[in-house]
């Protein structure tokens, strides 16, 4: 899981995701998935995504 904090172009505007389990890069948004559900975010109002926590490498 990671910590994700997305900022958006209007500089004073910043968005915490905690427990991300997935964050999926699609063509026109970014979809972040965690344990509460899902937020979808268009490109045009992004600034940029800090990822924070990366997942652990799985154990065989």
């Amino acid at each position: 899981m990671a910590t994700v904090d997305v900022y958006f172009k209007n500089k004073q505007n910043k968005k915490h995701f905690a427990d991300v389990t997935d964050i999926i890069y699609e063509k026109t948004y970014v979809l972040i998935e965690f344990n509460q559900g899902h937020v979808m975010i268009p490109y045009s109002s992004l600034e940029y995504v800090n990822v924070q926590d990366v997942w652990p490498e799985e154990e065989e």
